[in-house]
This record gives structure tokens, sequence and C-alpha cells, in this order.
């Protein structure tokens, strides 16, 4: 194990990809808990085939991150979603991907699949 006595000090100060500079530690509390804000991951809301209405999802809030499972053994699903379609193989997972980049909306369509889920994040 490294002996932490016999280190150099190291400055919390980093350069960000946009060039500006922060210091790491400012995120850390006396406590030594952090300040933090998770995007794209916290699970919100998660609907199934038997939640379509003539195969389309209707979540409550507008769609960023989703991650879908096409279920179906058989046939790929078409997940149109903001304007993107995912198609994603018989029996396979889409991972959480950003999908803000289209026209955001509250809905998935799904043609192909017969069962699937689909989990919206924030």
């Amino acid at each position: 194990m490294a002996d932490i006595n016999s280190m150099a000090a190291r400055s919390g100060k980093v350069i960000k990809s946009d060039n500006t500079v922060v210091n790491e530690a400012d995120g850390i509390n006396a406590d030594g808990s952090r300040n933090v804000s998770l995007t794209g991951s916290n699970l919100i809301d998660t609907q199934t085939e038997a939640d379509a209405v003539t195969g389309v999802l209707t979540f409550a809030q507008d769609i960023h991150y989703i991650e879908i499972l096409n279920r179906d053994t058989v046939n790929e699903g078409t997940f149109l979603v903001n304007g993107f379609n995912i198609i994603v193989p018989a029996n396979s997972p889409f991972q959480i991907t950003n999908v803000s980049k289209g026209t955001v909306g509250k809905t998935v369509t799904v043609t192909g699949s017969t069962s699937y889920a689909v989990n919206q994040y924030v």
C-alpha cells in the first residue's frame, strides 16, 4: 500500500473540454459527500406492449433518454422515438441513449415486435 505521507500534494484544478478551469475538490462537502447531478441514469417509467394503444406508448414526460428491450424472439422491432426509427433485432436490447436531438415528444410508436419493454430515464 502506498504511503500517503510521502506523496506530493496535487491541485484539484482540472481543465474541462471547453478549456474552462475548475477545481474538482469544490464538489466535495465537509462530510466527504459529493454534490452530483445524474442524467440518463434515473429510471422514471417502464412500459410494455400491454400499455400500447394501437402500437403507441405514451409517457407522462418528454422522452430524452430511452432503453428498449425487444423481447420478441422472432421479429425485429422498429421503435419511432422523437423522429428517430430505432431498429432493435429480435430478442435484443437497445442500451440507454440520449434521443433529445430530434423532435422531443412523449410517444413511442412500435411496429414489428409483439413483445417489448421501453424504459424512460432522466
